[in-house]
């Protein structure tokens, strides 16, 4: 997919983060539109490959990012965690975050978070040490009104396909996502339809 509106200089200086550190680094990455986390985390795949990136999706059930890493082989070489949703936890991920900033550390893992940028305050005072000892803050907004909705009329006219689970997570990220943004501006019934069709 041809993607001329992503941040090239900040997904590059990502990809060098993730690729060279060995461990102790993570990362904040700052959308506003939740095709652009899609776009961004496949690119990265490319670019660091044969570096194994893994896909995590947080929940208000589920908020502890180390729950989703103990699922990792113990023995595991070193690769990149990427994790979506924060917004989805009520502000449940952040105490495991600063109470377990030195765990992660220790991980032979890079890590993304993705936030949405609302939540970029919310993030500075309820993990503040946390957000301290990050690697960097990559913004992967998008302020252009036309580019959001052409993005976003792109990603929410692809058809439905799920040949693995990976394909069912995603899609059910990049909908649900989508369906958030769409209500919140008042989209057409007929918008909002269809979305929740696909999501059914």
């Amino acid at each position: 997919m041809n993607t001329p509106h992503l941040n090239q200089r900040n997904l590059n200086r990502l990809a060098t983060l993730m690729r060279h550190a060995q461990n102790g680094a993570w990362a904040f990455a700052v959308y506003n539109t939740a095709p652009i986390r899609e776009e961004v985390t496949a690119a990265l795949r490319r670019m660091l490959n044969p570096l194994p990136v893994h896909i995590f999706t947080l929940s208000a059930q589920k908020p502890n990012p180390m729950d989703y890493l103990a699922a990792l082989p113990p023995d595991a070489e070193r690769s990149v965690a990427v994790f979506y949703n924060l917004e989805d936890c009520k502000g449940k991920t952040w105490p495991y975050l600063e109470m377990q900033r030195e765990n992660l550390a220790a991980l032979p893992l890079s890590l993304i978070f993705w936030i949405p940028t609302g939540l970029r305050k919310e993030a500075i005072r309820s993990a503040p040490n946390f957000w301290s000892q990050c690697s960097g803050v990559f913004d992967f907004t998008i302020e252009s009104p036309q580019i959001i909705g052409e993005i976003r009329g792109s990603w929410a006219g692809q058809p439905v396909r799920i040949d693995k689970k990976e394909d069912w997570d995603r899609q059910m990220r990049l909908y649900s996502g989508l369906l958030r943004e769409y209500k919140a501006e008042n989209a057409s019934a007929g918008a909002l339809a269809d979305l929740r069709g696909k999501l059914a």
